[in-house]
């Protein structure tokens, strides 16, 4: 397969496999930055047709990625990375797009039952110019959910936005020995992984660093429960810790008619602040942070009583072997590392880590 768009699109900046050279590029770095030369494995993702989500921009009525030399927006007609049903989304919401937009920052989503999904991120005064003209909007409305600015608040009828948009199983992710496809609730503009199949593969590399025998979990940036819904499944008891109260919510309904559902607890708090809950008692501690990393409170706070097994997920080469070098600071060693080629044609590589003390 091939892109006439690569070499000028930023949406990829190296159209080899991650299999072959990359991953070995990116595993070099990680031992390098690491000071690692234990075990790495290597979880295959699928090449092409994996997005069921992606961000894009608005610029001059076109939409598109920015530039690899980051002056411009590229029109984007078709994508390979994009599943059918996200491709079909595509060339609907491109057909919408006025020639006078501007300045908008896009998220188109499909959800597993093919429902359609549309995030617009734009300034106070642009949003109301939006509202006020209608059309655009209200055509959108009627082909999605559409949910607008930082607080993804629903378009209502008439022009009028609600305060937060309803919650939808928006994404997926696995649970059982066999790894069943699980809705997870949330909303257009929540974190998920890039996609359904993709995200069965980091679900299977998680699974692959437990300990053998279930325990007691803790497990912080839980997000929608993406990883939190897969441990109960499994036997573990989990107490899920996230900022953003919402996201618990969200999980009660995902969590919904599942037999495992009462070996989840949930806790909210600032994991980069004195919120952080004690990290006694616990079997293994799941963390997925966001790309800037755990955070010295937190590091601090699991060389000081950190549990025995500590599997962290990482989309950063750099940030995961910098916590990692603080974690070994603290009285932890890495045991194995395992690579998810989440971002396929891309430089960037998802990491799970073992760490153990």
């Amino acid at each position: 397969m091939s892109c006439a768009l690569f070499g000028t699109c930023g949406g990829c900046d190296a159209w080899v496999r991650g299999s072959d050279e990359k991953r070995l590029a990116e595993v070099a770095r990680l031992r390098e930055l690491a000071s690692y030369d234990g075990p790495v494995s290597h979880a295959a993702t699928p090449d092409w047709h994996f997005r069921d989500k992606l961000d894009f921009s608005i610029a001059g009525g076109q939409l598109g990625l920015m530039a690899l030399d980051g002056n411009a927006v590229v029109d984007i007609e078709r994508c390979p990375l994009l599943t059918p049903p996200l491709q079909e989304w595509l060339t609907a919401f491109r057909a919408t797009i006025p020639k006078h937009a501007d300045k908008i920052a896009v998220r188109l989503r499909v959800a597993p039952d093919g429902k359609r999904g549309v995030w617009l991120r734009l300034g106070h005064e642009a949003t109301k110019m939006w509202l006020d003209e209608g059309h655009w909007w209200e055509g959108l409305r009627e082909q999605a959910q559409v949910e607008v600015g930082e607080r993804l608040k629903p378009l209502l009828a008439q022009g009028k936005l609600g305060k937060r948009a309803a919650l939808h199983p928006w994404f997926a992710t696995f649970t059982g020995e066999d790894l069943v496809p699980t809705p997870l609730y949330g909303h257009v503009g929540s974190f998920t992984q890039t996609g359904f199949a993709p995200n069965r593969v980091l679900v299977a590399a998680v699974r692959s660093q437990l300990p053998a025998t279930p325990g007691r979990a803790l497990e912080l940036f839980a997000g929608l429960g993406n990883f939190t819904l897969p441990l109960a499944s499994w036997g573990w008891e989990v107490e899920s810790f996230e900022l953003r109260p919402h996201a618990a919510t969200a999980m009660r309904l995902s969590l919904e008619g599942r037999p495992w559902a009462q070996r989840v607890r949930f806790g909210t708090g600032n994991h980069y602040g004195a919120t952080l809950p004690p990290m006694e008692g616990y079997d293994l501690l799941l963390a997925d942070p966001p790309r800037s990393g755990m955070g010295a409170p937190l590091l601090d706070a699991l060389a000081a009583s950190g549990p025995a097994a500590l599997i962290y997920v990482s989309c950063d080469t750099a940030t995961f072997a910098a916590d990692g070098l603080a974690l070994a600071r603290g009285g932890y060693r890495l045991q194995h590392v395992t690579g998810v080629d989440q971002f396929p044609h891309t430089r960037r590589m998802e990491w799970v880590g073992r760490f153990v003390r």
